[in-house]
């Protein structure tokens, strides 16, 4: 995969006020077509990720590419637990979210890097445990993480959970507020009915006039 063609951020905790269990929103947006789609994961899915980039790796193996500094840098960034989070405390949960993200941002940047590409683990064994992390529990998730591994320009199809135009694709900030921690701001529609942040679309329309989701890579 020679480019990022997903977007995915934390959105959100939703805490049980029964269970006191938490689960983390996942917005998944694919950059092309500016389909969302969200999906919920718990602190132990995140380590099952972590375990399953571990296999994909099999860390330990020859290499010259960037995949032993790429776990290392895995494991630092995944938070530990902590004793607060038995009461849900709001600051350990804002620690988490960040953490989750930073995790999220650090494989999506690996799994882009040229460097990467070197070594056939990196290559395809950890794009697929990193798609079946998100989309595991998703209506047609072997079809969706098929066709944006590939880079599809086909569209993602019809669902109760797909949202287009809520994230900008160009800073994969959400558009509007939604509830989500992010104050709205001005926007701008083209005339193909892609919307982006102002300060984001001129940036891009500086460098080429053409809608950057509407120009083929």
């Amino acid at each position: 995969m020679g480019r990022t063609v997903l977007a995915v951020r934390v959105t959100k905790a939703i805490v049980s006020t029964s269970t006191k269990t938490t689960h983390y929103e996942l917005a998944i947006t694919d950059c092309k077509t500016q389909a969302l789609l969200t999906t919920r994961k718990r602190h132990r899915d995140f380590k099952q990720l972590l375990q399953a980039v571990a296999r994909a790796l099999q860390v330990g193996h020859a290499c010259a590419s960037v995949c032993p500094w790429f776990y290392m840098d895995l494991q630092q960034k995944m938070p530990r637990p902590h004793f607060l989070d038995l009461f849900a405390h709001g600051r350990a949960i804002a620690s988490r979210i960040a953490a989750f993200q930073d995790v999220l941002d650090t494989i999506l940047m690996f799994i882009s890097h040229p460097k990467a590409m070197a070594c056939p683990r990196a290559a395809d064994a950890v794009p697929k445990a990193f798609y079946d992390f998100l989309f595991a529990d998703l209506d047609g998730a072997d079809r969706l993480s098929s066709s944006l591994s590939s880079s599809s320009a086909s569209s993602w199809g019809s669902s109760n959970s797909v949202t287009d135009g809520v994230i900008c694709a160009l800073c994969s900030r959400f558009l509007d507020d939604h509830g989500l921690y992010e104050q709205s701001a001005c926007l701008t529609t083209l005339s193909c009915g892609h919307v982006f942040h102002d300060d984001c679309i001129v940036a891009a329309l500086n460098v080429h006039l053409l809608c950057p989701c509407c120009v083929t890579p």
